[in-house]
């Protein structure tokens, strides 16, 4: 019973919390990362700014692509999808 049981806490822990942290970054100036776009005030997103570096971030369910970066911020193919995913 208790190999079982841990068996399925080693399956099913993982997956009881995952989250991305997710940003566009600029290819040209790579020191240059947005996402506010995704986590507008209001939204129920988690946002977070790094103030020394300028940095933004979102916490979000799923990660962003490449088509998500070109569609919020311009010019198109400057902006490079950067997503880290995370559990626990």
């Amino acid at each position: 019973m208790k190999f079982t049981a841990a068996i399925m806490l080693a399956v099913v822990a993982p997956n009881a919390v995952s989250a991305w942290m997710c940003n566009c970054f600029n290819k040209i100036r790579p020191e240059i990362q947005v996402a506010l776009q995704f986590c507008e005030p209001g939204s129920g997103i988690t946002r977070c700014v790094d103030p020394n570096t300028n940095s933004q971030a979102c916490i979000l369910n799923k990660p962003i692509t490449q088509a998500d970066c070109d569609a919020h911020y311009s010019p198109k193919g400057e902006w490079i999808a950067s997503c880290e995913h995370w559990t626990g």
